[in-house]
């Protein structure tokens, strides 16, 4: 998928940012250098700009970050930021506005758009972008330039599509929206585009208006660029510091700046957010909660998004993780008049602020009066009517309490506890159950551990779908990437561009079998190749590629990226009881898992990871129940069920951890036979694919070889003078020595009176593929033999153990 989608060709930062460090500094100091570069004065609004005491607050990085198509489309999705809901997007920091402009053709609901953007460069390129698409426009869609001010501030419009102009029209006396399109020359000022009618053309299309500001007449506006009130949208990119701005904040969809240098900034930012409307959405790349001050009651996170697994593409890593926030009004705030109007009713679960002690009680409304704008509530905790009250709906004390949760919903949730503490981990998500609605807005909540907790505020509890949450199951085995080794800014402080790193090879790659799936959206994985460091307690969902141990090992062996991990051979890949760990389910009781049912048999394989439909379509075929589950062994989910020997192993692993969760003792020996065969049946497999492998690149370089016949020749030449003289260091004798190498005495002994210099290896290009291919020959080979060694330990084992048993 192409980086930027939108028919024609955008600056992005990444190419304006190239573009400046390619630029020569010799060629830059001359024209510095120049009377016209000492002479030259700053206009008036840049030196304002420049002269800003809050100018440096805000960091122009070389490595800026900047959001590709993909990604902004799926924020601007009703799971995330909404774009079709909202009326404004602003973007504090857009640098060449490519994420503003997205929105702005793509979510036709906003009519306002707005860039800010310091540095002046940036700002350039994001005004060239509003150029090309007002040159090529987008779609059916066609925008006009209605304000330019050189290094200041650009804003197009959007004009009227065609197939819409014969159903709108305008009378005499109509307040509208009149952009009048500028001409290249003019770059006059127009702040102001409210007017009304005065005169309606007899073509019908084309009207005069008295602009509001001015008071001027313009004729002959084409009622293209003519819009009612609520109907406009505009497209405006600003040069100048956001903090210098009343109305930055003021708007459905915020996108923070993600250059942020000090804890000032950082206040006035979470200041900002406070002063946005109720019900905005932000966009932050940088985790709020971390920053001092965060106002935890009044930005909740969105629950799309807490979960580690919502990345996004942009252009510094494939899988960036992005915060985005809700404003939410606060439990010891007062609901606006506006939505007291709209949403309360009769019935209505309210929490009212007592006027004489100023404490918060949880109410009923049981009127509302909409000709004297009053609500009668009933409080509760007051003796008989006593808690019976009127209240006007400007007062201030009206909470509406909106329900986000039913009693049975599975939630995940943070720990108050943990929060109120400052603990490290406060942030971390937990599985828990909602088991009671309380008054004032509250819940009672049941953790998966069986904690129970009352008071539960929903700020801190977020919508929980396992399906969208999780895209593997514990037992799975997978290919992990290691981003989780590489720092996220270097010492500087600057972004990494995580993939200039990928594309040079250094980002490794290793095996691992998920052991936990963890509630926040990461894994507890298990590295099979990281002796010192097996675990990794939450590694990214995005970072995995599923693999079962079979493809694993065929990558292993065909040399390609994955053959760097070092792959140890298939014993060390066999999931033994031990290794395991049973899954918490609030539907799982192991203290009655003899009682168990077949659905909830299958459900506890689903939790652990098996997912096979095969073992589901046996569980219930078979009848399989909790004691039935106990008595499963090799042959029988193999032959009878028909499973895998990967899967069976999985699934004895799993039933060995239940027994001695439950103390049961299972048959050691038939365990033991049983993990043995599977073992053999890998090693039997991988020998298969490494042979298949083998012959591949023997072909390969066999059509090498009769391709550079005379280089490979030379090679040889060359390979075989060097082992003759490291046959003659090993003291071996002339005679041995030709018959080894199918050589003559006479070469032998020219071979070994030569000296080092003069035995040369060739230096042809193709050299290198052909001794690469050799190599990669001979370690497939030692690997073959490898595992037919294991192959006969684990006949050899099979055998004493069916001796003993005897």
């Amino acid at each position: 998928m192409a980086s930027f989608e939108y028919g024609f060709t955008v600056h992005s930062l990444s190419q304006v940012n190239s573009a400046t460090k390619q630029s020569s500094p010799k060629k830059s100091a001359k024209k510095a250098s120049g009377n016209k570069a000492r002479n030259a004065k700053p206009s008036a609004a840049e030196s304002e700009v420049s002269s800003s005491p809050l100018s440096s607050m805000i960091t122009i990085s070389n490595v800026g970050l900047e959001l590709y198509s993909s990604s902004v489309t799926r924020l601007l999705d009703d799971d995330h930021l909404r774009g079709s809901n909202a009326t404004s997007l602003h973007d504090l920091q857009c640098g060449t506005g490519t994420t503003a402009l997205q929105a702005f053709v793509s979510c036709p609901h906003l009519r306002r758009v707005l860039g800010v953007e310091q540095n002046k460069n940036l700002f350039h390129w994001a005004t060239q972008n509003m150029m090309a698409l007002i040159k090529n426009g987008y779609q059916n869609n066609t925008y006009l330039l209605v304000e330019n001010i050189p290094s200041v501030k650009m804003t197009i419009a959007q004009k009227l599509p065609a197939q819409q102009l014969d159903s709108v029209s305008f009378a005499v006396n109509d307040a509208v929206f009149a952009f009048v399109p500028l001409k290249d020359g003019n770059i006059k000022k127009r702040d102001n585009y409210q007017g009304v009618v005065r005169a309606v053309h007899a073509d019908g299309i084309h009207y005069d208006v008295e602009m509001g500001a001015t008071k001027t007449v313009i004729k002959n506006v084409h009622k293209e660029s003519i819009f009612k009130p609520g109907t406009e949208r505009t497209f405006e990119v600003i040069r100048g510091n956001l903090f210098e701005r009343s109305d930055s904040f003021r708007s459905d969809v915020i996108l923070l700046p993600y250059a942020i240098s000090n804890d000032s900034l950082r206040s006035l930012l979470l200041t900002g957010c406070k002063r946005s409307p109720i019900g905005a959405r932000i966009l932050s790349f940088a985790q709020l909660e971390s920053w001092d001050g965060f106002p935890a009651y009044q930005l909740r996170r969105i629950d799309a998004n807490v979960y580690d697994c919502d990345r996004y593409d942009t252009n510094l890593s494939a899988y960036q993780k992005l915060y985005l926030y809700q404003h939410v009004l606060s439990p010891k705030m007062a609901s606006s008049p506006r939505d007291i109007a709209l949403h309360c009713r009769v019935g209505a679960e309210v929490t009212v602020r007592d006027a004489r002690r100023q404490q918060w009680f949880s109410a009923i409304v049981i009127a509302v009066n909409a000709a004297t704008k009053t609500v009668t509530v009933n409080k509760d905790g007051f003796i008989g009517d006593t808690g019976i009250e009127e209240l006007k709906m400007d007062e201030q004390r009206i909470h509406l309490l909106q329900r986000r949760f039913g009693v049975g919903d599975l939630i995940t949730a943070y720990c108050p506890k943990l929060i109120d503490m400052e603990d490290a981990a406060m942030y971390t998500l937990y599985r828990a159950q909602v088991m009671a609605i309380e008054k004032g807005g509250t819940y009672e909540i049941q953790y998966e551990d069986g904690e129970v907790f009352r008071g539960m505020d929903e700020v801190y509890m977020f919508a929980y779908e396992a399906a969208k949450v999780h895209a593997f199951g514990e037992g799975q085995l997978c290919l992990a990437m290691r981003y989780d080794a590489v720092s996220e800014v270097n010492e500087e402080g600057e972004l990494v561009n995580v993939k200039e790193q990928y594309a040079a090879g250094d980002i490794g790659r290793e095996t691992c079998v998920i052991r936990h799936v963890n509630p926040s959206g990461t894994y507890r994985v298990l590295f099979l190749q990281e002796p010192s460091e097996p675990y990794h307690d939450a590694f990214t969902e995005q970072w995995l590629t599923s693999k079962t141990l079979f493809e694993e090992k065929t990558e292993n062996a065909g040399g390609g990226d994955d053959s760097k991990t070092g792959a140890s051979g298939g014993g060390g890949n066999i999931i033994r009881a031990a290794d395991v760990k049973l899954p918490l389910a609030l539907e799982i009781d192991y203290d009655r898992a003899l009682e168990w049912r077949p659905n909830i048999v299958a459900r506890w394989f689903e939790k652990c990871g098996v997912c096979s439909p095969q073992l589901q379509r046996s569980i219930v075929e078979y009848n399989v129940n909790g004691v039935f589950l106990l008595d499963l062994d090799f042959e029988l989910l193999t032959q009878d069920m028909q499973l895998t020997a990967v899967d069976a192993q999985r699934v004895l692993a799993y039933i060995a951890a239940l027994q001695k969760k439950l103390k049961f003792r299972g048959d050691p020996v038939q365990e033991r036979v049983a993990e043995i065969s599977t073992m053999m049946q890998g090693y039997a497999r991988e020998c298969e694919l490494l042979q298949q492998r083998q012959k591949l690149v023997e072909q390969q370089l066999n059509a090498l070889v009769a391709q550079h016949q005379a280089d490979y020749n030379r090679l040889k030449e060359y390979q075989l003078r060097m082992q003759c003289k490291r046959f003659a260091r090993e003291k071996k004798s002339s005679k041995e020595i030709a018959q080894q190498l199918h050589k003559d005495m006479k070469w032998v002994n020219t071979t070994i009176k030569m000296k080092a210099n003069q035995i040369k290896k060739p230096n042809a290009s193709v050299i290198k593929d052909i001794e690469a291919l050799q190599i990669e020959i001979a370690k497939v080979d030692k690997d073959i033999t490898e595992k037919q060694t294991r192959i006969v330990t684990c006949k050899q084992q099979l055998q004493q153990l069916t001796v003993d048993r005897r």
